[in-house]
């Protein structure tokens, strides 16, 4: 159970991460 909570942690964690390095990446391209 505990390393099913980890795994979405971490699953949740990368989907956060790419999401906000799209946002950087079209900020940088609109400049």
């Amino acid at each position: 159970m505990v390393k099913a909570i980890i795994a979405i942690a971490v699953i949740f964690t990368i989907i956060l991460m790419l999401s906000l390095a799209k946002a950087a990446g079209k900020d940088k391209y609109k400049d």
